[in-house]
């Protein structure tokens, strides 16, 4: 569903991840596990981790879908995929614009 239609898939409950049952708590831990600050990108080098300038979180993402205009006017079977504009932190909800920190 996601490949057909990303905008339907979140409505479903987004991406579900499923494994064996004697994988399952191996891929807890996997899951738990914190985000890193850095990551080697071949080709590219290291990239920094963007952090929330209020709480420090690495829970933050760029352009983030709004769910009340979404999923309202899904509802009314017109889907507006409609994104804010800039940073939100996904731990303390801070929205900022710019460079991330």
């Amino acid at each position: 569903m996601v490949r057909m239609d990303w905008f339907i898939s979140n409505l479903l409950g987004g991406v579900k991840l499923l494994v064996n049952r004697e994988d399952a708590e191996a891929a807890t831990v996997i899951l738990d596990e914190p985000a890193p600050e850095t990551l080697d990108v071949e080709g590219v080098g290291e990239y920094q981790q963007p952090r929330c300038p209020e709480c420090q979180s690495l829970d933050v993402n760029f352009e983030q879908l709004n769910q009340k205009v979404a999923y309202t006017s899904a509802r009314f079977g017109v889907p507006i995929p409609l994104y804010t504009q800039g940073w939100t932190c996904r731990a303390c909800g801070y929205r900022w614009q710019g460079p991330e920190s």
